[in-house]
């Protein structure tokens, strides 16, 4: 009996999630990763086992889902980590159909709501003329419902424990920009978050008039402002918010759902996808995995220190056939698409000159070959030292600048209690500088979140930085600042 109330339980949530899938637009994909989750054979065969053995269906389903969303927790980076709000928030839904409750709706009136973690389901029923915002009490910026919500014109601040025992009706103001939350503010304050509520959306209804046009400088340098790209969404969303493109594409990430290595044909269409939607060059990161960023279809030691471990073309080196494969799909890509391609976690020349031998061959099997460039990211301070002999070896760089801040400041980013040390400082500015310097006429990116801050834009540009490539919704500010240049 626990058994067959299980099965109808999920498959009304497999059914939910299609009808929210349907109706989410360019976001549809998150729904449909939820479901492909739900349907994951290994998660169905934990629940089955466990009401087989007498469980009940809701204990099954606490007990087999919290040891899911276990497993996302434990990682250290945050977009995968946060991967346990979809296992959650799967929970939830599967609980509340075995309860037969109706799900939770937000009140008529407007409001601001407070929430421990905000999950996609939720974000896609929230009304934006009625939720002005969304709190979340833990968690962080890059979740499936803070980027449906954020889709949908509602701002969110994520990971404010101080929120948490706030009483219904109590009156609070956020800046999404800045991340400043007020609680209770007092007859002045609420007159300045006025105030600068109403100079933001002039602005942004300015930026957002000239966002499909070229960002070009007060002295004429053209500055390409492109979208970092996880999801096909997220490339709809930067057609929409008028990017150049995409400078990061990030394929762990596209292809963290796929539990053996996709072959060549697969990654092909979904880049093929990616570049349609966004009708612009796209930059495609390859395999970026790690301790602390596993793909299902790569074996990853357990490493007491992930972050400088075996990343990136480190990786690559011990699978070079999943590398050249993955390339191989690129070169595809290639011929319907325009396509340049980028090696993360660089630091030694030789494995430059080895990951474009592998590219190399890769051509060399095509009878006429697509004109692909190669560039690197540069991450750790050792490749911006270094840069002078990197740029014979490369069509381009792109700076990473989150990891770079934290190499060069020995700053964990995940980390709340340190985070703020890795902030733009004199040393980043100068591994720019040295980057830019040594790069010449050859394009320089920066794809960290440097770049989605309009009031960093100047001094990047500056530096001598020929791209940015940002969160889709800065895209029209960034040009905008660009133009102030």
């Amino acid at each position: 009996a626990e058994l067959a109330r299980l099965d109808a339980a999920l498959a009304t949530v497999a059914a939910g999630l299609a009808t929210l899938s349907a109706a989410a637009g360019p976001q549809g994909g998150i729904f449909d990763a939820q479901a492909a989750l739900l349907d994951d054979p290994d998660l169905r065969d934990a629940l089955e086992a466990d009401a087989r053995t007498g469980t009940s269906a809701v204990d099954a389903t606490r007990s087999v889902f919290a040891a899911a969303a276990a497993d996302f927790d434990a990682l250290t980076d945050p977009y995968l980590r946060e991967r346990g709000q979809d296992v959650r928030s799967l929970e939830r839904q599967v609980l509340l159909a075995l309860l037969g409750a109706p799900p939770q709706t937000a009140p008529d009136s407007e409001h601001i709501l407070v929430t421990d973690e905000l999950d996609a389901a939720t974000a896609a029923t929230l009304d934006p003329a009625r939720t002005l915002g969304v709190v979340t009490t833990t968690g962080g910026a890059t979740g499936h419902g803070v980027i449906v919500a954020s889709s949908r014109g509602i701002p969110v601040i994520t990971g404010r424990a101080e929120a948490a025992d706030l009483a219904d009706g109590t009156l609070v103001g956020l800046d999404p920009g800045a991340g400043t939350l007020w609680l209770d503010p007092d007859t002045a304050t609420q007159q300045q978050i006025r105030a600068l509520a109403e100079t933001r959306a002039t602005e942004a209804s300015a930026a957002a008039t000239r966002s499909h046009e070229p960002a070009v400088t007060a002295t004429g340098r053209r500055i390409l402002v492109e979208a970092n790209v996880a999801s096909l969404a997220d490339a709809h969303a930067g057609a929409a918010y008028g990017a150049d493109g995409s400078g990061l594409v990030r394929t762990e990430i596209l292809f963290a759902h796929e539990p053996t290595a996709p072959d060549a044909a697969t990654q092909a269409a979904a880049l093929i996808a990616v570049g349609k939607a966004l009708n612009s060059p796209i930059t495609v990161r390859t395999w970026d995995p790690g301790g602390d960023k596993p793909l299902p279809f790569l074996a990853t030691d357990g490493e007491a220190n992930p972050m400088l471990g075996e990343r990136g073309l480190r990786a690559m080196r011990r699978y070079p056939e999943v590398f050249a494969e993955q390339l191989r799909g690129i070169v595809m890509a290639a011929r319907e698409v325009s396509v340049r391609v980028m090696f993360p976690m660089v630091t030694e020349p030789d494995e430059v000159v080895w990951a474009r031998s592998v590219l190399a061959d890769v051509l060399a099997e095509n009878p006429d070959p697509p004109h692909v460039e190669a560039g690197i990211m540069v991450e750790v301070p050792a490749a911006a030292l270094r840069a002078d002999e990197f740029a014979p070896l490369v069509d381009f760089a792109s700076i990473g600048t989150n990891d770079l801040a934290q190499y060069t400041t020995a700053v964990d980013r995940g980390n709340g209690r340190v985070a703020a040390l890795a902030r733009p400082s004199e040393a980043i500015w100068s591994l720019i500088y040295m980057t830019c310097q040594a790069f010449g006429d050859k394009p320089v990116a920066v794809c960290g979140d440097l770049a989605s801050d309009p009031d960093l834009t100047a001094t990047l540009v500056g530096l001598g930085v020929s791209e940015l490539s940002v969160r889709p919704p800065a895209i029209g500010l960034v040009k905008d600042a660009v133009r102030r240049s």
